[in-house]
């Protein structure tokens, strides 16, 4: 079952070395549906995957609170999984090794059966021929195949994606987003996807949420009415194009930082 996440007036400062601060986040308030797909696009530096870490209970923030479902976030959730833009394999360990570390961090039984759901999920990603092998002998793109697989392997009520895919080539990436979107109507975890691509957003989601310049706020959010199952070709038609011109127009808008001074 999925969960939903709620962000309510969200503050989230960093201390700089000259004793001055940098509010990364302010009064950011969203709300996410459980079993849906959102994206959150903005300028560089906007406190993106900053408002991720928080849900994910990897970064404190100072004022306001966040949910997931009806639990405060205030440490890792077992319930919440996360994918990084970098695969984060272990170096030292097989693929199906890698896929294994959530079973022994989080001391579940049945090992077998786990191991055998392990295979499952990499040959669902297209990858199982390559179980064995370590992630140094993987191109970019089938590492973060087998990262998908290892995040998916838990069956999160909540799916975390900070840029996941923005190091890989275009065909690459296009490949993947199509499989992320076959294994979220499987599964269907509530999933919050940052990036910095538009048409990539477009095609993914329910809902854009789009944020303002340094310090983030949340300053729109667009609803994607294209009907799913969601194919590549529907990139070339009117209505699409037409929410991309929408979420630029309003990223436009926000790229002005808003002034700021150290507290």
């Amino acid at each position: 079952m999925a969960l939903p996440i709620t962000f309510e007036h969200v503050d989230k400062r960093y201390a700089l070395k000259s004793g001055a601060s940098l509010t990364a986040l302010s009064d950011a308030t969203l709300s996410l549906r459980e079993g849906t797909f959102t994206t959150i696009v903005g300028p560089s530096g906007c406190g993106k995957s900053t408002l991720l870490h928080i849900a994910a209970g990897l970064v404190p923030y100072e004022e306001g609170s966040v949910r997931i479902g009806d639990e405060f976030v205030e440490r890792p959730n077992p319930n919440v999984g996360m994918m990084f833009q970098s695969p984060v394999m272990l170096p030292w360990r097989t693929v199906i090794k890698n896929l294994m570390l959530p079973f022994e961090l989080l001391k579940l039984s049945d090992e077998k059966a786990y191991r055998e759901r392990a295979h499952r999920m990499l040959s669902t990603v297209g990858i199982d021929q390559f179980a064995d092998a370590y992630p140094r002998e993987l191109s970019g793109g089938m590492q973060q195949r087998a990262a998908l697989a290892r995040v998916l392997l838990t069956s999160p009520q909540v799916l975390l994606l900070d840029e996941p895919f923005s190091a890989l080539d275009e065909f690459t990436r296009e490949s993947l987003n199509m499989e992320l979107l076959s294994l979220w109507a499987e599964l269907l975890p509530t999933v919050c996807l940052v990036t910095h691509n538009i048409s990539e957003a477009v095609m993914l989601s329910d809902t854009i949420v789009v944020m303002s310049a340094r310090p983030g706020r949340i300053i729109g959010e667009i609803e994607v009415p294209l009907p799913r199952p969601r194919t590549l070709e529907m990139a070339t038609e009117p209505e699409f194009q037409e929410i991309v011109v929408e979420v630029r127009d309003l990223m436009r808008g926000s790229s002005v930082p808003a002034p700021q001074g150290g507290r």
